[in-house]
Protein backbone atom coordinates (compact mmCIF):
# COMPACT_ATOMS: atom_id res chain seq x y z
CA UNK A 1 0.00 0.00 0.00
CA UNK A 2 0.73 3.67 -0.15
CA UNK A 3 2.42 4.93 2.63
CA UNK A 4 1.41 8.58 4.49
CA UNK A 5 3.63 10.80 6.75
CA UNK A 6 2.45 10.75 9.97
CA UNK A 7 0.63 14.02 11.29
CA UNK A 8 3.09 15.26 13.76
CA UNK A 9 0.43 15.05 16.55
CA UNK A 10 2.41 15.25 19.20
CA UNK A 11 5.31 17.85 20.61
CA UNK A 12 8.03 14.76 22.28
CA UNK A 13 10.62 15.93 19.79
CA UNK A 14 11.10 18.95 22.50
CA UNK A 15 14.28 18.66 24.84
CA UNK A 16 13.78 20.50 27.64
CA UNK A 17 10.98 22.48 28.47
CA UNK A 18 11.71 26.70 28.74
CA UNK A 19 12.71 28.10 32.35
CA UNK A 20 9.73 29.81 33.44
CA UNK A 21 6.97 27.91 31.71
CA UNK A 22 3.91 28.21 33.35
CA UNK A 23 1.82 25.79 34.97
CA UNK A 24 -0.23 23.65 33.05
CA UNK A 25 1.67 24.13 29.91
CA UNK A 26 3.46 20.99 29.91
CA UNK A 27 4.25 18.12 27.10
CA UNK A 28 1.40 16.61 25.73
CA UNK A 29 0.33 13.68 23.70
CA UNK A 30 -2.69 12.41 21.65
CA UNK A 31 -3.67 8.62 22.12
CA UNK A 32 -6.29 6.60 20.79
CA UNK A 33 -7.29 4.24 24.14
CA UNK A 34 -6.89 0.17 23.56
CA UNK A 35 -7.36 -0.66 27.23
CA UNK A 36 -7.03 -0.05 31.05
CA UNK A 37 -6.17 -2.05 34.12
CA UNK A 38 -6.78 -1.18 37.41
CA UNK A 39 -5.64 -2.26 40.52
CA UNK A 40 -4.17 -1.57 43.66
CA UNK A 41 -0.54 -1.53 45.22
CA UNK A 42 1.05 -2.80 48.37
CA UNK A 43 0.22 0.33 50.59
CA UNK A 44 -3.51 0.18 49.29
CA UNK A 45 -3.21 3.02 46.71
CA UNK A 46 -5.28 2.60 43.71
CA UNK A 47 -3.41 2.89 40.35
CA UNK A 48 -4.33 2.40 36.59
CA UNK A 49 -1.96 1.30 33.66
CA UNK A 50 -3.55 3.10 30.47
CA UNK A 51 -2.70 1.19 27.19
CA UNK A 52 -2.61 3.05 23.85
CA UNK A 53 -1.56 3.74 20.35
CA UNK A 54 -0.47 7.05 18.71
CA UNK A 55 1.17 8.10 15.48
CA UNK A 56 5.17 7.86 14.94
CA UNK A 57 6.34 11.79 15.67
CA UNK A 58 7.30 13.93 12.90
CA UNK A 59 10.53 13.06 14.06
CA UNK A 60 10.49 9.64 13.85
CA UNK A 61 8.76 9.32 10.37
CA UNK A 62 10.92 11.28 9.06
CA UNK A 63 13.92 9.50 10.09
CA UNK A 64 12.92 6.17 10.23
CA UNK A 65 10.89 4.02 8.06
CA UNK A 66 7.88 3.67 10.13
CA UNK A 67 4.26 2.16 9.08
CA UNK A 68 1.23 1.60 11.44
CA UNK A 69 1.34 3.23 15.07
CA UNK A 70 3.13 2.86 18.16
CA UNK A 71 1.82 1.64 21.36
CA UNK A 72 2.07 3.19 24.81
CA UNK A 73 1.42 2.17 27.84
CA UNK A 74 1.20 4.30 31.04
CA UNK A 75 1.18 4.02 34.71
CA UNK A 76 -0.67 6.72 36.52
CA UNK A 77 -2.55 7.52 39.47
CA UNK A 78 -5.40 9.22 38.59
CA UNK A 79 -8.94 7.76 37.35
CA UNK A 80 -9.04 6.04 34.11
CA UNK A 81 -12.33 4.09 35.11
CA UNK A 82 -14.50 6.24 32.70
CA UNK A 83 -12.10 5.83 29.43
CA UNK A 84 -13.39 3.39 27.16
CA UNK A 85 -11.64 2.09 23.96
CA UNK A 86 -11.55 4.08 20.99
CA UNK A 87 -11.46 7.09 23.15
CA UNK A 88 -9.54 9.68 21.82
CA UNK A 89 -7.44 11.08 24.73
CA UNK A 90 -5.05 13.66 25.20
CA UNK A 91 -2.03 12.81 28.08
CA UNK A 92 -1.05 15.79 29.55
CA UNK A 93 2.21 15.66 31.27
CA UNK A 94 4.68 18.17 33.65
CA UNK A 95 8.09 17.73 34.61
CA UNK A 96 8.04 15.45 38.23
CA UNK A 97 10.14 13.86 40.70
CA UNK A 98 13.88 13.89 39.16
CA UNK A 99 12.98 15.88 35.98
CA UNK A 100 10.91 12.89 35.01
CA UNK A 101 7.68 13.72 32.73
CA UNK A 102 4.82 13.02 35.27
CA UNK A 103 1.10 12.52 33.33
CA UNK A 104 -0.89 15.38 35.53
CA UNK A 105 -4.23 15.26 33.25
CA UNK A 106 -5.90 12.90 30.69
CA UNK A 107 -8.21 15.52 28.54
CA UNK A 108 -10.58 13.57 26.12
CA UNK A 109 -11.14 14.57 22.75
CA UNK A 110 -13.39 12.28 21.28
CA UNK A 111 -15.25 9.78 22.89
CA UNK A 112 -15.86 6.12 21.29
CA UNK A 113 -19.53 6.57 21.57
CA UNK A 114 -19.05 9.92 19.58
CA UNK A 115 -17.78 7.73 16.90
CA UNK A 116 -20.16 6.07 16.59
CA UNK A 117 -22.73 8.68 16.20
CA UNK A 118 -20.62 9.83 13.55
CA UNK A 119 -21.31 6.44 11.62
CA UNK A 120 -24.78 6.80 11.95
CA UNK A 121 -25.36 10.24 10.71
CA UNK A 122 -23.03 9.94 7.64
CA UNK A 123 -25.17 7.17 6.65
CA UNK A 124 -28.33 9.38 6.68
Amino acid sequence: GERRAALPLSKKEKKKPEKGKEKGKGESMKVTVTGTMKGTSKAGREFFQLFATTPFTEYESQNNDCMGLKTVEVFTYLDCGSLRVGDEVDLVYEPGFQGRATLVQIVPLKLAADKAADKTAAKS
